[in-house]
C-alpha cells in the first residue's frame, strides 16, 4: 500500500520517510479497513510502503494495474484530508459496488460518509462507460468525479475537452510519482446531461 492513516491525517509513504522525527510505527492504520499497518518501504519500489500486520491486503488483487491502484489511493488520501472529519469517521472503499444488485457498477472509489461521492480513475484507455456510471451513481444519491493520472494514456486536458461536450467538468489530476493531487469538480445531475444523443460525440473510451 502507498497510504496510511496516522492520528488525524492520511499520509503517503514518502511523507513518512521524510518525517523527522519518524512517527511511532504502531500508529499506522489502513484507511479502508482500519487494520494495523507496518511501515516497511521496499527498496527499489516507489509505491510499496505499508503492509497489513495481521492479514493480507484488504484491497482486491489483480483487478487493476499498479498505477491505477496508486491513483485510487492518492485521490482517496486527498479527499479524506479535505472533509471535516477524522479519517476514521470516513466510510470509504475501492472497487466496490454502487447501485442495485441487478444493475450495479463497480466504483473505483466510493465514499459513503460524510459525503456521497463516486470517483472514477482514468489510467489506461479501456472503456469507462462513464455515462452509465454517473447515471447509477446519481440514482443512488452520489455525486461523481473523474481523476486522471499524469501518466495516463490520455491527458487530463483531453478528457476535460471531451467531457465539455456534455457538461462543465473539471477532472482531478493525480501525479503518482510526486504524490500530488489537484482536486476536480463534483459532477451532479444539474452539471451534466445524460441524454444518450449528447454522449454520441464523446469518444468511446469515456462514453
Amino acid at each position: 500500500m502507498h497510504i496510511a492513516v496516522v492520528t488525524d491525517r492520511v499520509v503517503a509513504g514518502p511523507d513518512v520517510t521524510a518525517a523527522q522525527p519518524p512517527v511511532d510505527p504502531d500508529r499506522y492504520e489502513c484507511l479502508f479497513c482500519g487494520g494495523s499497518l507496518a511501515y516497511e518501504p521496499t527498496g527499489g519500489d516507489e509505491f510499496d510502503y505499508f503492509s497489513h500486520v495481521n492479514s493480507s491486503s484488504c484491497l482486491p488483487e489483480g483487478g487493476s494495474s499498479r498505477y491505477h491502484r496508486v491513483g485510487q489511493e492518492l485521490i482517496s488520501r486527498h479527499v479524506c484530508n479535505m472533509v471535516p472529519v477524522a479519517p476514521q469517521d470516513v466510510s470509504i472503499d475501492v472497487e466496490t459496488h454502487v447501485g442495485p444488485p441487478s444493475g450495479y457498477r463497480v466504483a473505483d472509489v466510493l465514499i459513503r460518509e460524510p459525503i456521497q461521492l463516486v470517483i472514477e480513475v482514468v489510467y489506461q484507455t479501456s472503456v469507462v462507460h462513464l455515462r452509465d456510471r454517473l447515471e447509477t451513481a446519481f440514482r443512488d444519491g452520489y455525486g461523481g468525479m473523474v481523476a486522471v493520472l499524469a501518466n495516463a494514456d490520455v491527458s487530463a486536458a483531453r478528457v476535460e475537452r471531451h467531457l465539455s461536450r456534455v457538461g462543465t467538468i473539471e477532472v482531478a489530476r493525480v501525479d503518482p510519482h510526486r504524490g500530488n493531487v489537484a482536486i476536480g469538480s463534483v459532477i451532479r445531475p444539474e452539471t451534466v446531461t445524460l441524454a444518450p444523443d449528447a454522449w454520441e460525440s464523446v469518444p468511446a473510451y469515456l462514453a
